[in-house]
């Protein structure tokens, strides 16, 4: 196999040209190939090959045994493809550290599994983090001494999402599924975390933790895949504090286990600038006898804000003395749907329901409330709405987009909506409605529709258009023009604006209704259309759009957007839109139109 050198060549060129030279090398970036007759037969040749900037695709439904090494480029994009590569150690270790010893800056690996990391130390990792700045997507990484080990880097952002850590751990407390050390930031989201050996399943010094929509729990005894034997300990630990941002999240502690304490913050001396804990929407299990929910150093001063947390069986809410807690629910039994099958949506009737509270804003900008929600395995999916307790919202109507016109308002809140036929109702004010397709008349009440905006007066309005099937779930609605388009069945449904065609799925609309097979239909009369508009990209995921006046602004990629009415300015990110393009890059565009 030929491999690509140019230093001989370019110690002899004029130093202008090897500039020109090595910028061109630079903007022209390579895919390699790995996999049984492609370019590179295992990924290590691949890596030894790669410039900075290359992709380096391999082939899936493959093993790669005892390929391991250290990863020195910078930039560069490593994914499975066709199918999941498996990595297996097979006895042998890189640097007596990991399967792969990621020293480069800016590495993203996707759709991998690795497993069987062993060494001396005995906290052999699949991934050793020794570069600034990695992402982590759709990977399966497992049975190893840790799932990933990080060194501190202050200067470095870690992203993992969609991914799966489970049965990591030597045993002996001291290694797990994710060790981040202290680095910048964390973001871990969309992702499942379990079964630890003894260790923890997410362990991280990062000064800042942004921990949302994922699953943490524990198989019991006797289950398929069970390690009770290793008894986990923390299912989140946070041992010297930060500014960290738990929501939305299940975090389940299992009967067999190495410590009562679920969520831990700042036991190890709060060492970390930020000192501020949110804990907001989560739905906590504790299927120990004992315990506490959240437990927080003395070390820590700043109250904790725990607020819409679901805390389901015995133990302590808080050891902080001072946290402020707000409209949280506790029983030993809460009213969800099935909890044996992990349906933690609130059944119908629970105190849950419509009972949150409005977490607001962090002092940094962060939007607290959620807008998306766990999705087994490991993935995401649009929130219906923030107005019930825990990490899930209940099975109940979907709130709509912004009115659109076309629509004739018959009731104020608390009167009767009536009118001749069938027609789809909506219930709520300025942007945010419930919507439900009722015959005759309904009670415009909270009682009927639920609260979509709470402590604000509300309307009924009912819609002028009749609706045209255009797509099963999975399919694609096309038409002509601008319409809008309902996604759900019965009469629970989601709506939005488009024009020409939109995918008829979760993924564009969110889930209205969980488990049942859903429609697309598109309203007849293009009449209710928008004004002709145009779109203007603000910022990139992460980062603050910012605009004058109340503007809708959009969120995804690609065809797959949420669009949302703001005024001034909006973070660009899943926590405020929920997650339109699962795995994608996304950025904001804000409307040329005001409101």
């Amino acid at each position: 196999m030929q491999q690509r050198n140019t230093g001989s060549i370019a110690a002899r060129l004029a130093p202008a040209l090897v500039v020109s030279l090595l910028a061109a090398t630079g903007a022209s970036a390579a895919t390699l190939s790995v996999g049984p007759g492609k370019q590179y037969a295992a990924p290590c040749a691949a890596f030894n090959a790669a410039r900075d900037g290359d992709t380096i695709e391999i082939s899936g439904n493959n093993i790669y045994k005892g390929d391991v090494c250290g990863i020195s480029r910078n930039n560069l994009t490593i994914r499975g493809v066709n199918g999941r590569p498996m990595i297996d150690a097979n006895g042998a270790n890189a640097m007596g550290k990991a399967i792969w010893v990621v020293g480069g800056n800016n590495i993203t690996i996707e759709n991998v599994e690795m497993y069987g990391a062993r060494v001396p130390d005995q906290n052999g990792a699949a991934l050793r983090l020794e570069g600034t700045g990695f992402t982590l997507r759709q990977s399966f990484l497992h049975d190893n001494e840790n799932g990933i080990l990080s060194g501190a880097n202050t200067a470095s952002d870690i992203l993992i999402e969609y991914s799966e850590f489970g049965h990591n751990g030597f045993g002996d407390g001291y290694s797990h599924n994710l060790y981040i050390g202290n680095v910048r930031s964390l973001t871990f989201r969309y992702s499942y975390s379990h079964d630890a050996n003894v260790g923890h399943n997410l362990k991280s010094r990062a000064q800042v933790n942004t921990i949302y929509n994922n699953r943490f729990s524990s198989t019991a005894p006797g289950q398929t895949s069970s390690t009770a034997a290793g008894s986990p300990s923390y299912e989140v630990d946070l041992p010297n504090a930060g500014t960290s941002y738990v929501i939305g999240n299940v975090i389940e502690q299992p009967a067999a286990n190495s410590n009562p304490n679920i969520l831990a913050y700042g036991e190890e001396g709060a060492s970390n600038p930020g000192k501020d804990l949110y804990v907001v929407n989560n739905t906590f299990l504790n299927d120990a006898g004992s315990g506490t929910f959240v437990m927080i150093g003395s070390g820590v001063s700043t109250p904790a804000l725990i607020q819409n947390n679901v805390f389901a069986g015995a133990g302590s809410v808080t050891s902080q003395g001072n946290a402020t807690l707000r409209t949280n629910h506790s029983a030993a039994a809460p009213a969800f749907v099935n909890r044996a099958t992990y349906d933690l949506h609130p059944a119908a009737g629970s105190p849950m329901i419509n009972a949150a509270s409005a977490p607001g804003t962090a002092p940094t900008g962060f939007v607290l409330a959620p807008i998306a929600q766990y999705q087994h395995v490991a993935s995401g999916e649009a929130r219906i709405n923030v107005n019930d307790i825990g990490a899930y919202a209940s099975n109940g109507a979907a709130a709509t987009p912004p009115a659109t016109t076309g629509w004739t308002q018959c009731a104020n809140e608390g009167g009767t909506c009536t009118f001749s036929g069938t027609r789809e109702v909506r219930y709520g004010s300025g942007t945010t409605f419930v919507s439900r397709t009722v015959s005759g008349s309904v009670a415009c009440s909270n009682a009927v529709f639920g609260d979509p905006t709470p402590n604000v007066a509300k309307t009924c309005s009912y819609a002028a258009t009749a609706w045209t099937q255009c797509a099963n779930e999975g399919g694609t609605c096309s038409f002509s023009g601008t319409h809008e388009v309902r996604y759900g069945s019965g009469t629970t449904f989601v709506s939005r604006t488009v024009t020409g065609s939109v995918a008829c799925s979760n993924a564009v609309f969110g889930d209205p209704t969980p488990n049942v097979a859903k429609t697309c239909s598109y309203a007849a009369d293009s009449s209710t259309a928008p004004a002709a508009e145009t779109w203007n990209t603000c910022a990139g995921e992460g980062a603050l759009c910012t605009f004058s006046g109340t503007r809708d602004v959009r969120y995804g990629a690609g065809s797959s957007f949420v669009t949302r009415t703001f005024t001034g300015s909006v973070l660009c990110s899943n926590a405020v839109f929920g997650d339109p393009a699962l795995g994608v890059v996304k950025s904001c565009s804000v409307s040329s139109l005001t409101k």
